[in-house]
């Protein structure tokens, strides 16, 4: 998910979930609750696997999708600091906050005021 988009569905209501810290950061959240534009609208839901055969199994689309955010994308080239600062706003729904310095991603809870932390 880029960036903007993510912005975007975060003020539009959807549900963050941060994803377990395997890598020792907060390395991705779980965006739910994304309007689905197809909503209602008949597509492949699923496929069936048998004898050697798919076939796709079709169905309604749900009103709404999930999504994954990777944290790294704080330091994509061309992310300005107006939407860095736009990013916070949607990872203090989750308890952090990030920086940019020389190139390095720095995090931290909101709780520990500590910037020691790195990607």
């Amino acid at each position: 998910m880029h960036p903007e988009d993510f912005i975007r569905v975060v003020k539009d209501g959807a549900r963050l979930e941060l994803a377990d810290m395997k890598y020792g950061y907060p390395h991705k959240l779980y965006v739910h609750g994304i309007p689905n534009p197809l909503a209602g609208q008949e597509c492949e839901v699923g496929t069936d696997h048998n004898d050697g055969k798919s076939t796709p199994i079709l169905g309604k689309a749900s009103a709404s999708l999930f999504a994954k955010f990777y944290t790294r994308h704080f330091s994509d080239e061309g992310t300005d600091d107006a939407a860095r600062a736009e990013l916070n706003e949607a990872f203090r729904h989750v308890g952090f906050e990030f920086q940019l310095q020389a190139g390095t991603i720095r995090w931290a809870h909101l709780w520990d005021s500590r910037r020691e932390n790195r990607q």
